[in-house]
């Protein structure tokens, strides 16, 4: 069953030194989605505590979409598909699905300059691919018509100790978008074909 939650209003703010680009790509098997991180600054401990997390995924509100099998990339850190809001009045063509992270105050999560780190996978509960998705920016319109007018807090955050706050500082790869899959061969022709002359050693006549 889906979740609803509804959340009270975020002032948008993004610090000018903010250091982390998110990413959303998706995985050779063209099933499974992947949310990952490149930050622009090393931080050890404690410096990498990372008080919250939520990362939210856009997709088009014409495709039903339930995120199934999220698994962690990194050790001792649970993501969670917390809520789903759908349709809200102020972008009623998108669903917007919050992932936010159990353990509050994790050290586990690394933050290395320019290296990308894969937070967690996802995949659709419907076992297909699911074209549109993307990440949007705190600063972008749509997402901030929806804090403002419909209360709902659908904005990128890791707030880390060595930032201060939040450390996103925008969206680098995301948009998602499915391969066409190819028609599937008939074969039922095959067994009417004659092959002659058998064995062929220079040519081989098909009838």
């Amino acid at each position: 069953m889906k979740k609803l939650s509804f959340f009270f209003p975020l002032l948008l703010t993004v610090a000018a030194s903010a250091q982390v680009q998110l990413h959303l790509s998706l995985l050779p098997d063209n099933k499974t989605y992947q949310v990952s991180m490149t930050p622009e600054a090393t931080w050890q401990s404690p410096q990498n505590t990372t008080g919250s997390a939520q990362i939210v995924v856009a997709v088009p509100s014409a495709q039903p979409f339930l995120a199934a099998g999220i698994e962690s990339k990194i050790p001792g850190v649970t993501w969670l598909d917390e809520s789903y809001v759908e349709s809200p009045a102020a972008a009623p063509s998108w669903q917007f699905i919050s992932f936010t992270v159990k353990e509050l105050g994790t050290k586990s999560i690394p933050f290395e300059a320019g290296v990308e780190t894969p937070l967690f996978t996802f995949r659709s509960a419907s076992g297909d691919c699911a074209g549109g998705l993307l990440l949007l920016e705190n600063s972008d319109p749509l997402v901030q018509d929806v804090v403002k007018k419909n209360n709902f807090n659908i904005t990128q955050n890791l707030t880390v100790l060595g930032m201060r706050g939040n450390a996103v500082k925008g969206i680098g790869e995301s948009k998602i978008e499915c391969p066409e899959k190819q028609p599937a061969i008939s074969t039922k022709w095959i067994s009417k074909v004659k092959a002659s002359p058998i064995p062929a050693s220079t040519h081989l006549d098909l009838s």
